[in-house]
């Protein structure tokens, strides 16, 4: 049976921006640690680092993220092969990724399983204009698809207060009928254990379709995640997500499009929660192509 709840006194569509908005001061908060003041931005230059700041991935002693290059180092681990299942991850600084294109956490064929806490830092500046390409099972079948997001593909996670502000992702070059997820934080999540998101907020962010509208399968487009997915027995939760996103597709169309604010779509086979969230979704679509292909949208694209 699968249970469903969308809920919470901050749940809200059309809320003035920075409603229900998770704040902190200019401490820097890590686990175990007295909070001490935030460092200076860490403005990226493209470089991957060959290493953490420090800890070992231990809940006590967690790895660091100190840099822009750090978190490219995350990326390029996983993307890899290293999962990070059971492994902690924490950001100690705001980064500015400076408008350098961004390789997403997670390629499909290795995703990000760890834990990853945000302590309430900023990414900024994302940029992308070419995700994530693997072959995928979708409905039991192999499918071609494509990923995008700070964290492309995502499996059992818990990725915890982050913000991320000034994001701006094209999808391009897609090969024909690809399953498509793009979302701000996460292009694709699924579970078959448990897996959460919460404490998220998106500002100022786009997310621009450039491509023949007769190329994509099917669309799956989120202010914080794409596509979320809970397989067997799953529990996703989802909590405390404000997401401020302009979504376009007028320059390119799936078969079926599934654009929300939060999520473009949710399926669970079980229990998927969605808590005192908000959502500020503008969309840019043509006229005359929405009429020719199923289109979806809201808070959450699609629930299933």
């Amino acid at each position: 049976m699968l249970a469903f709840g969308l809920s919470g006194p901050g749940f809200a569509v059309g809320l003035p921006p920075g409603a229900g908005a998770i704040r902190r001061g200019g401490d820097v908060c890590r686990p175990g640690l007295r909070p001490e003041r935030r460092p200076q931005t860490a403005v990226w230059d493209g470089s991957v680092a060959g290493s953490f700041a420090g800890g070992d991935g231990s809940e006590a002693d967690p790895f660091r993220i100190e840099t822009g290059s750090q978190l490219a180092f995350l990326a390029r681990e996983v993307n890899g092969g290293k999962d990070y299942t059971g492994k902690y991850v924490s950001m100690v600084c705001d980064v500015d990724l400076n408008h350098v294109e961004w390789t997403p956490i997670g390629n499909g064929t290795h995703s990000f399983s760890g834990i990853f806490h945000g302590n309430g830092h900023t990414v900024s500046n994302l940029k992308m204009t070419d995700g994530a390409r693997f072959a995928g099972e979708l409905s039991s079948a192999e499918t071609d698809q494509y990923a995008a997001g700070l964290f492309g593909t995502a499996r059992n996670a818990v990725i915890r207060n982050v913000k991320i502000n000034h994001a701006d992702i094209v999808v391009q070059n897609l090969a024909a009928g690809q399953f498509v997820t793009v979302g701000i934080l996460v292009g694709d999540l699924r579970a078959d254990r448990y897996a959460e998101i919460s404490g998220v907020s998106v500002a100022d962010a786009s997310i621009r379709n450039d491509f023949p509208e007769t190329t994509a399968g099917e669309l799956c487009i989120g202010g914080i995640c794409g596509y979320v997915c809970g397989e067997d027995d799953a529990v996703i939760q989802n909590a405390q997500m404000q997401a401020d996103v302009t979504v376009s597709i007028e320059k390119g169309m799936g078969d079926a499009n599934r654009v929300g604010g939060l999520i473009g779509t949710f399926h669970s086979n079980r229990t998927g929660n969605v808590e005192n969230c908000a959502s500020y979704l503008s969309v840019e679509i043509h006229p005359e192509l929405c009429y020719a292909y199923e289109g979806y949208f809201g808070a959450i694209g699609s629930i299933f």
